[in-house]
């Protein structure tokens, strides 16, 4: 799916960085054409918002049958029937990703985490695994990391080891309990997670009958 295909019936979720805070927040699509959609600006101040000044942005768009997340965009401020708006495009042509994949399953677990740099150091910390998904995990670390940098943990679930093994591609500050969120994704099928999240929605649909 491309950008200037979403249904102007349907919100969008725009996430962003801004400040060292995260952000979603739902909009509408004003219009489009061939090359780009029309959303709401953002203010500050009563002032537009730079969107150069918004970090790892991404458009969600979420129907039935599935998730489309946009990552690689440009925005322009303009005026659109006299309001101050973003014309957004992008190149992307994405695939769905349906819902299992998109779930995260919680685990709030404390383990010993392997960091290993771009340049191939290796350092073992404490952390927290947040969540997983079948595309990736969430880390929360004391110590400060680059993008690029590669997680290693090794989880128990129910007698199970799961190896997890993933590169960061996003980060955000937890000034509240001065510790980074790390978004990691995983470059190969991790079958024991998918193992773990299929019997959790097992144990879920069998509790709701």
């Amino acid at each position: 799916m491309r950008l200037v295909e979403i249904d102007m019936n349907h919100k969008i979720i725009l996430k962003f960085i801004y400040k060292e805070k995260l952000f979603r927040i739902n909009l509408d699509v004003i219009n489009k054409n061939m090359t780009h959609i029309i959303i709401p600006s953002l203010l500050e101040d009563n002032q537009v918002l730079d969107p150069s000044k918004m970090q790892d942005v991404e458009i969600i768009y979420t129907l039935q049958e599935g998730i489309f997340t946009f990552t690689s965009l440009t925005f322009e401020v303009a005026e659109y029937q006299g309001m101050r708006v973003y014309y957004v495009s992008s190149q992307e042509n994405i695939e769905r990703l349906n819902r299992r994949e998109a779930y995260r399953l919680f685990i709030g677990e404390i383990l010993k985490v392997t960091i290993v740099n771009k340049q191939g150091k290796r350092k073992i910390v404490e952390g927290v695994l947040k969540n997983v998904s079948v595309t990736g995990m969430c880390i929360v670390l004391k110590n400060e990391l680059e993008t690029g940098d590669t997680l290693k943990c090794l989880y128990n679930f129910e007698g199970l080891n799961i190896y997890l093994s993933g590169k960061i591609i996003r980060k955000e500050k937890m000034q509240r309990y001065h510790a980074f969120s790390y978004g990691c994704v995983f470059k190969d099928h991790n079958s024991g997670v998918s193992r773990m999240i299929a019997l959790k929605h097992l144990r879920r649909k069998n509790s709701k009958q």
